[in-house]
């Protein structure tokens, strides 16, 4: 089985919510999968345009911090403008704010970086790579890091001073 029929059977397991695109899902997985690892949200960015090697219309996040910078590809959204995906973002945040728990953590397993551990520790991995420190990994990442390979700064996890 490829390793997007797995993703795919792992989202359909879920009620989707109709009133939601998967792009804003998903945006708002790789934000909270950045919350997650302990990065403030002032430091993390939601664009739309030209992503060099994707094309237009794309949906992306930034991570600037401690004087860095990085880019996460989220979906291409065809024919939309500028203006209408930040609008459709600030509606989908709202709803969010209105979501009981319970409902937001199934929402978070609908989006790709959740539904699928590789993107999740790419993320991770790609950032580490970047220089950025982490300030709090997941338990065990630190270890799965050092198992693969991946040459990174030190990171921190929230049992470090």
């Amino acid at each position: 089985m490829s390793k997007r029929r797995k993703l795919e059977d792992r989202r359909s397991e879920l009620p989707r919510s109709s009133q939601h695109e998967q792009w804003l899902i998903d945006l708002w997985g790789v934000h909270q999968a950045l919350r997650n690892c302990g990065f403030i949200a002032d430091d993390i960015f939601v664009g739309f345009g030209n992503v060099l090697n994707v094309g237009f219309d794309t949906v992306y996040v930034v991570l600037r911090t401690q004087g860095k910078e990085y880019t996460y590809t989220v979906a291409q959204v065809p024919g939309s403008t500028e203006a209408e995906v930040f609008r459709q973002w600030v509606a989908f945040i709202n709803d969010m704010r209105a979501t009981p728990l319970d409902r937001l953590d199934k929402i978070g397993r609908q989006s790709k970086i959740y539904a699928d551990r590789d993107e999740f520790f790419s993320l991770v991995a790609t950032i580490a790579k970047k220089g950025i420190e982490i300030p709090q990994l997941p338990e065990g990442m630190g270890a799965i890091m050092a198992l693969f390979g991946h040459d990174a700064p030190p990171l921190k996890t929230q049992g470090d001073a």
